[in-house]
């Protein structure tokens, strides 16, 4: 899926994945908000906030069916259209964890814990990676 036109210097193309091994109303569920955000981003008049929302709820879907790429350019996209948006960035280091991108997902949480430094389950997501890397110290930090 491709961004806006005005945005295509800014956002990724979001992969399409293959939904065949998904059952037929999850297809269906994923094949409308595809449609939902390509309609969207077609409209000239969509905002960032509202191309933020249709890019981070299409990665929500992708991201609760283990569709994980697809999660991924979504969450950024989201994420570069509304910078200050928690959620968005929790989400993208949440995905990156679970791809198994380490620098990047230590960054992802770094940047959400600036948004909202007492979010106990970012804190502690990053606690674990600290921990699993070796960094006691780090990891000792943000569990306290």
């Amino acid at each position: 899926m491709s961004p806006p036109e005005h945005w295509k210097d800014a956002l990724v193309d979001v992969p399409l994945p293959d939904l065949s091994l998904l059952g037929v109303e999850v297809q269906q569920k994923l094949r409308q908000a595809q449609e939902s955000l390509v309609v969207l981003c077609r409209e000239p008049s969509a905002t960032s906030d509202s191309l933020s929302a249709g890019y981070g709820e299409t990665g929500r879907l992708y991201h609760a069916y283990d569709l994980l790429d697809s999660a991924e350019a979504c969450y950024r996209n989201a994420q570069v259209l509304a910078p200050r948006e928690f959620r968005w960035s929790y989400s993208l280091a949440d995905v990156r964890r679970w791809q198994g991108n380490i620098d990047q997902s230590i960054a992802a949480f770094e940047a959400a814990l600036q948004l909202n430094p007492d979010y106990v389950p970012a804190l502690v997501a990053l606690g674990e990676i600290r921990l699993e890397i070796g960094q006691m110290d780090q990891a000792r930090s943000l569990f306290e």
